[in-house]
């Protein structure tokens, strides 16, 4: 997004850091947006806007930016991690599925599955 973005409860209020564009994710612009965080790019926008911030581990989801130059620092290749915004829980677990997909351009990913290994009487949760 470019400009500010504004807090979907109150403009007076910051929309929550780099990742901002969950504010647009809150108000239904979009069904998703996509974070990037090392200080809390993914959380701080979904409690500031009240949605649904999923920070992975690193290297789960792949990382490669067009845009940028060069290689990026130590510290963001150490550090950043990617994820969805979301207004629910349910949204956030399919924006996941394909976000974890390989990309051979995002070579600090690790290619582990969503899923575990199988359990023996099946686990219900409710999203």
């Amino acid at each position: 997004m470019i400009g500010r973005t504004l807090n979907t409860h109150d403009a007076a209020l910051s929309a929550g850091g780099s990742s901002g564009g969950g504010g647009a994710v809150a108000v239904g612009i979009g069904p998703i947006a996509h974070g990037n965080g090392i200080g809390g790019s993914v959380r701080i926008p979904a409690l500031y806007n009240g949605i649904v911030g999923l920070r992975v581990s690193l290297r789960c989801i792949p990382s490669y930016n067009l845009s940028q130059s060069g290689a990026s620092p130590i510290s963001a290749r150490r550090m950043a991690v990617e994820g969805p915004l979301a207004r629910t829980a349910r949204d956030a677990r399919l924006a996941l599925m394909v976000m974890v997909r390989g990309d051979p351009r995002g070579t600090r990913c690790a290619d582990a599955p969503l899923a575990g290994p199988a359990v023996s009487r099946p686990i219900r949760v409710a999203l």
